[in-house]
């Protein structure tokens, strides 16, 4: 075992060197053009390849948190450690970057990005100082105020026996915020190896969350782990909850939204491992059990922690090493293309490239126009639109009123008289029927959705086509 942890020890520092060797090189390179024809714009890539040394001669494996707001991201952390020490249900303006490593005494340090000294608190005190009421933080993003500017992250110190062989990990500020956040966020992915994105059972896969995982995290030679929270909330919201057909048949549409949308995101190097990386997880309940007497049964953790700890004792190495490798390819092509744009130029001279630019400047004078042209479309086009969805759904209120009695029939619950008159069985049955309403209304909008897109589909200049 010991053999073997020197030789990933040992290849990590190679493939770091290989690296920084080649950043080095393209810094020369760069440094060079620019006196003779030219930088050839590979700032971001030396850059890529300098991070990815850096964090392989380290040896710190990061394991991300990314998520949109009110996933449940800091409650599964804490669900995680066994204690309640993140801030949990924190309007997005209070939130700060957090990293979870390891440490023999319970602490957080707070670091700045300012020549402050970093502050060390303990767990209540930072809870009580860097959180604030959601109508106060509600206020300073209307305003574009970030309510900790001078703050960079916050470390937080824990015994986990999961963090200890140098493992880190962030807990982000949520998405689906404002995007100057969404951008600091998931700048921060470069700087890790592994995400455990979490998703909601009760929002199955927005179109944000796929825009994320289409645009930040897809070919990034990333491992990808899904945590699917509040799956318990599935039985809760179903009318009957002791009905276990209907409770096993919502679980199934709710795992085959997933599994369609998610399956080409567990692929490792053509391999399917959807079974692996996705979860079905409850971190409140878990949370809840671990403080009272330790248990996670129930509640999908222990399947997670145990495909977790093997990925991190089996499988933290090679996922280290692919990143490296494909970040080096992706340089390899960035440059390839870069030189095969630049090397036909070079045979003509300054006057003959200039003659080129000015030929073809009524061709960009003309773009321009278009692309005004194009603005003054999109804008009518949209207020038609917005006046057509507004139009559609006015006419479809009436229609509501009209077959309320007939269609909130099949949704409404059984109340029998004598029930009525004990308590207990009234607010169980008014709980009941105010989730049968919101069904109903489910229904109903979905319902108006598909009409409105075809009403739509024939105004003129609206139709997506």
């Amino acid at each position: 075992m010991t053999s073997d942890l020197d030789k990933v020890a040992k290849a990590r520092q190679e493939f770091s060197g290989y690296l920084n060797a080649i950043a080095n090189t393209l810094t020369q390179a760069e440094q060079e053009g620019e006196t003779a024809s030219g930088k050839l714009g590979l700032e971001r890539t030396i850059e890529d390849l300098e991070l990815v040394s850096r964090n392989l001669g380290e040896g710190v494996f990061r394991l991300l948190v990314l998520g949109d707001m009110k996933r449940g991201k800091s409650t599964f952390l804490n669900a995680l450690i066994g204690e309640n020490i993140l801030p949990t249900d924190v309007n997005p303006c209070t939130a700060v970057l957090t990293v979870l490593s390891y440490g023999q005494d319970k602490q957080v340090t707070v670091h700045f990005k300012d020549d402050r000294a970093p502050e060390r608190l303990d767990f209540e005190t930072f809870k009580q100082r860097y959180t604030i009421p959601p109508e106060e933080a509600k206020k300073l993003q209307e305003e574009g105020i970030i309510a900790f500017p001078n703050v960079a992250y916050a470390e937080v110190q824990y015994p986990l026996t999961l963090l200890e062989k140098g493992v880190q990990i962030i807990d982000s500020p949520g998405l689906n915020d404002t995007e100057q956040r969404n951008q600091l966020t998931l700048g921060y992915i470069n700087n890790c190896h592994a995400i455990l994105f979490v998703l909601s059972a009760t929002q199955p896969y927005t179109l944000g969350e796929q825009r994320y995982l289409e645009n930040y995290i897809k070919d990034r030679g990333l491992s990808v782990f899904f945590l699917i929270n509040h799956w318990d909330e599935i039985q809760n919201r179903l009318i009957n909850p002791e009905d276990l057909t209907a409770l096993h048949e919502a679980e199934d549409r709710v795992r085959q939204v997933f599994r369609t949308n998610l399956t080409a995101y567990c692929q490792v190097e053509g391999e399917a491992r959807y079974d692996d990386r996705v979860f079905e997880v409850s971190s409140l309940n878990a949370l809840r059990q671990r403080l009272k007497n330790g248990s996670l049964e129930g509640t999908g953790f222990s399947e997670f922690i145990k495909a977790l700890n093997h990925f991190l004792t089996k499988e933290r190495a090679i996922s280290e090493l692919r990143q490296a490798k494909l970040i080096a390819r992706q340089a390899y092509r960035t440059v390839h293309e870069a030189c095969d744009r630049r090397i036909p130029l070079l045979s003509e001279s300054i006057q003959e490239l200039r003659q080129k630019i000015r030929s073809v400047q009524p061709e960009f004078d003309q773009l321009v126009t278009i692309r005004d042209q194009f603005k003054d479309e999109i804008r009518i086009v949209g207020e038609r639109q917005a006046s057509a969805i507004a139009n559609s759904f006015r006419s479809s209120l009436p229609d509501l009123a009209a077959t309320f009695e007939a269609d909130f029939a099949r949704y409404q619950p059984e109340l029998k008289f004598f029930d009525f008159l004990q308590r207990g069985k009234r607010q169980e049955f008014e709980a009941s029927l105010r989730l049968a309403f919101e069904k109903y209304l489910l229904d109903k909008i979905a319902a108006w959705s598909l009409t409105a897109q075809k009403d739509m589909d024939i105004v003129p200049g609206v139709s997506g086509g």
